[in-house]
């Protein structure tokens, strides 16, 4: 039994296209605001099984390949801007001063070490 992946280039393709489409119009991030909630997130490792196929000879084989993820401790504050006509509310990815420093209620102003997206995770490779 073959399993034929032909469209799969196009149709990631076509994913990503309409993906970016949706993004685009998402419109710029506010960068500061009232903090209406502080979420803590502990350090966490994943294992992911990724599917590696083997051809020898005229056999194709699959087999399943261990990688390990880690997220270190992560800190937000997720903000919003009541002074628009409509409601704006960002997430903010900071560290861990900033996050004891900082209440709920408090006006919250982004810098240049807060980040707009979650921090990326590592990669410990394959085990």
């Amino acid at each position: 039994m073959s399993i034929k992946f032909h469209r799969g280039p196009k149709l990631l393709a076509m994913v990503m296209i309409i993906t970016s489409t949706f993004l685009s119009g998402c419109g710029d991030k506010i960068h500061e605001g009232l903090i209406y909630e502080k979420q803590f997130s502990p350090a966490e490792s994943i294992v992911v099984m990724i599917p590696e196929s083997h051809v020898i000879g005229n056999v194709r084989t699959t087999t399943l390949r261990q990688h390990w993820f880690h997220y270190p401790d992560r800190w937000c504050v997720k903000i919003e801007n009541p002074e628009s006509e409509k409601v704006q509310r960002a997430t903010w990815w900071i560290d861990q001063k900033t996050f004891n420093e900082v209440q709920i209620g408090e006006w919250f102003i982004a810098s240049e070490s807060s980040k707009s997206t979650e921090p990326e995770l590592s990669n410990r490779g394959q085990k």
